[in-house]
C-alpha cells in the first residue's frame, strides 16, 4: 500500500523572537548533528508502508468515521469536545458506554479510559507504588513506562530482558510491595513476554504484574483481545493497558482492571485526573474499530503467513534478525550511519522503512524497524527482502 515520498516540513522562522536558544539547548542540538542521530519531522508520500503500526488497515477504514457521525447526528450530547475532565463535565454517556464495552472485549472487570498509551503508562506508573515499594521492569519496556517509573517515588529496578532468572534476582533486593510491569508483544524486538513462567514467580514472590499490551491489540487473542486473554492470565493481572494507535487503527488507551483498582485510579492518577477526557466522537470511534477487528480474521490470518515468510526468508541470510513472531522485525545495523543508509536506500526504490537510532536504542544495536501489514502484497515483500539481501 502505498503512502508516498520523503518529504522534511519547512523550518519555522520567527521573527520576534528576540533571544536565542539556551546554550546548552544547541550544544546538546549540534551534538545530535554529529552522532547523525539529529530528529527531524517527515511527511511520507507514496512509499509502500512497512513502518506504520496500522497493522490490519483500519486507520484507512471508512466504516469508522461513518459510524461516529451516523451515531451523533441529531444526539442532544453531540459535542466536538468533552469540555473537561471525567471529574468534572467530561464523563459523558459515551465515555461510560466506552468503558463498559472494553471491560467486556477484553475480559475484565473494569476499565478506565486514557487520551493515549503515553498518559495511561506515566499516570498509572507513577501511583502505583509507595516510597518503600518497589517496580521491576523488563529492561526494554516502552520509554513511557521508564518516564512514569521515574515519577513514582518508589524503589525500581529493571530485570535483563525476558530473563526469568534475573527477575527472581531482583525480586531478592526488592522492599514492600512488589509490581512486575513488561509488555506483552515488545515494541521495538517485536518479541513476546513469557507471561506464564513471569505470573508463577509472580505469585511465589507476592507481586502483581502489569502488562502493556499496546502491540497485542488486534493481533492476539480472541477478536485480537491480546496476549493476557489468550494465555487465559485475565484474572491474575492487576492492571492491562490497551491502547488504540496501533492494530485498532485509532487513538486512546484504556486500563483493564477490577473495580477496585479503577477506584484507586480515579482518585490517584494525575493523568486521569488533571486532563480534558477524550470528547464523544473519539469514544464512539473507539468502539466502532474494535467491531471492525473483531470481523477482522481473514485479516490476521494474512498477516501471520506474512510474517512466517518474511522471518523464514531472512532467518536463512546472514542478515541479524531479532527473534520474535510479531509483524514487527529488528534487523540489527551497527551505527546510526549504517542504518541510515540503509533506510534512505530502501526509501529510494518506493519502500518505506525506517531507521531507529541510538540514543533510542543502545549504541551498537541500531536497526531496521520493519513492520508487516495485511495490506501488503507478496510482490512488495519479495521486494524488499530481495533488496535487503542484495545491499543489507
Amino acid at each position: 500500500m502505498k503512502l508516498g515520498r520523503l518529504a522534511s516540513l519547512k523550518k519555522f522562522n520567527n521573527p520576534n523572537i528576540l533571544l536565542p536558544i539556551p546554550k546548552h539547548w544547541q550544544e546538546k542540538l549540534t551534538k545530535r548533528v554529529e552522532n547523525n542521530s539529529f530528529r527531524e519531522l517527515k511527511i511520507f508520500y507514496g512509499l509502500t508502508d512497512f513502518f506504520s503500526n496500522d497493522y490490519l488497515g483500519i486507520a484507512r477504514d471508512e466504516v469508522v468515521t461513518r459510524m461516529v457521525n451516523i451515531t451523533l447526528i441529531g444526539q442532544k450530547d453531540a459535542l466536538n469536545g468533552s469540555t473537561g475532565s471525567r471529574l468534572l463535565s467530561g464523563n459523558h454517556i459515551w465515555a461510560r458506554r466506552c468503558e463498559y464495552y472494553l471491560s467486556e472485549y477484553y475480559g475484565g472487570e473494569n476499565s478506565v479510559l486514557f487520551n493515549s498509551g503515553y498518559d495511561a503508562n506515566i499516570g498509572i506508573m507513577s501511583c502505583i507504588a509507595e516510597r518503600n515499594d518497589t517496580i521491576i521492569y523488563d529492561e526494554l519496556v516502552h520509554a513511557s513506562i521508564r518516564d512514569g517509573i521515574r515519577l513514582s517515588m518508589s524503589r525500581s529496578f529493571s530485570f535483563a530482558h525476558n530473563n526469568m532468572e534475573d527477575l527472581k534476582k531482583k525480586l531478592e533486593q526488592s522492599t514492600g510491595q512488589v509490581f512486575i510491569v513488561t509488555e506483552s508483544v515488545f515494541s521495538m524486538d517485536g518479541d513476546e513476554a513469557p507471561l506464564k513462567e513471569l505470573m508463577a514467580i509472580a505469585k511465589q514472590y507476592h507481586a502483581y504484574v502489569i502488562v502493556d499490551e499496546a502491540h497485542a491489540v488486534g493481533l492476539l487473542g480472541p477478536a485480537g483481545s491480546g496476549m493476557v486473554k489468550a494465555e487465559g492470565l485475565t484474572e491474575d493481572v492487576l492492571i492491562r493497558i490497551v491502547t488504540f494507535g496501533k492494530g485498532a487503527g485509532i487513538h486512546g488507551a484504556a486500563a483493564i482492571c477490577n473495580d477496585d483498582v479503577k477506584k484507586y485510579l480515579v482518585n490517584f492518577c494525575r493523568t486521569f485526573i488533571y486532563t480534558t477526557a477524550l470528547p464523544p466522537n473519539d469514544c464512539i470511534a473507539i468502539m466502532t474499530a474494535h467491531e471492525v477487528m473483531k470481523e477482522k480474521d481473514e485479516e490476521r490470518e494474512t498477516l501471520r503467513k506474512y510474517i512466517s515468510y518474511f522471518r523464514k526468508k531472512i532467518s536463512q541470510s546472514s542478515l541479524k534478525l531479532i527473534e520474535g513472531n510479531g509483524p514487527i522485525s529488528a534487523i540489527l545495523f551497527e551505527g546510526n550511519s549504517k542504518v541510515k543508509d540503509i533506510s534512505n536506500l530502501l526509501m529510494a526504490h518506493g519502500l518505506g522503512v525506517l531507521p531507529v537510532l541510538s540514543p533510542t536504542v543502545p549504541e551498537g544495536k541500531e536497526r531496521l524497524r520493519i513492520i508487516l501489514h495485511s495490506y501488503n502484497t507478496q510482490d512488495e515483500i519479495d521486494q524488499l527482502i530481495e533488496l535487503l539481501l542484495k545491499h543489507g
